[in-house]
């Protein structure tokens, strides 16, 4: 695990147990992710932000199994072609756990095949929001969104923003940095 090799080279990345013990509960691993997010307690140096991530987990148990579950349906329907009830069915997730990243970055994949890019960007921007490190593609896939409505200056921030990730496919930073440049384009022939 990935997550648990970061923890060996780094004993004191908070973050990183958050995500690991995270990634244990969506599993449904809920005794290992406990186990987990008690380990930084042991750490003088904790960052408040991390108790109340925990706190947050507790308190949102159940809502965050209800959107998990909604957001498994939402899948399901996806893969097979049903996009509107996948819609529907992710929109319901979202309102169970509005933090959930991979639902809004899933609604706002829909929304993008189906042109809806407007609609798509506030679900990139919220997943981005909530831990642009959980899924870094979301910032390219954002800087996209905002190139297709013609927000180049967005556009160009976000695309630099994902130029600057480490460990990502060089492929897309590849393509980031040649995006950068049309977005450039596309901002100054708009003031022209």
């Amino acid at each position: 695990n990935i997550l648990a090799e970061r923890i060996k080279q780094n004993p004191d990345d908070i973050e990183t147990y958050g995500m690991l013990g995270s990634t244990y509960y969506l599993m449904g691993n809920e005794e290992k992710a406990v186990e987990v997010w008690k380990k930084p307690f042991q750490s003088a140096n904790i960052n408040p932000v991390f108790y109340r991530m925990i706190a947050n987990y507790a308190l949102d148990r159940r809502a965050f199994e209800i959107a998990i579950e909604l957001y498994e349906e939402g899948k399901k329907y996806y893969e097979v072609r049903k996009d509107k009830e996948a819609e529907e069915v992710l929109l319901k997730a979202l309102k169970e756990d509005d933090n959930f990243i991979e639902a809004h970055s899933a609604i706002a994949f829909l929304l993008m095949e189906h042109g809806r890019s407007n609609e798509a960007i506030p679900h990139f921007e919220k997943a981005v929001a909530v831990n642009p490190k959980f899924f870094p593609q979301n910032i390219y896939y954002l800087a996209n969104a905002y190139m297709m409505v013609g927000n180049y200056d967005k556009a160009v921030s976000s695309y630099e923003s994902f130029a600057k990730v480490e460990r990502v496919n060089p492929q897309m930073k590849e393509a980031a940095a040649k995006e950068i440049v049309n977005a450039k384009f596309g901002t100054i022939a708009v003031k022209s």
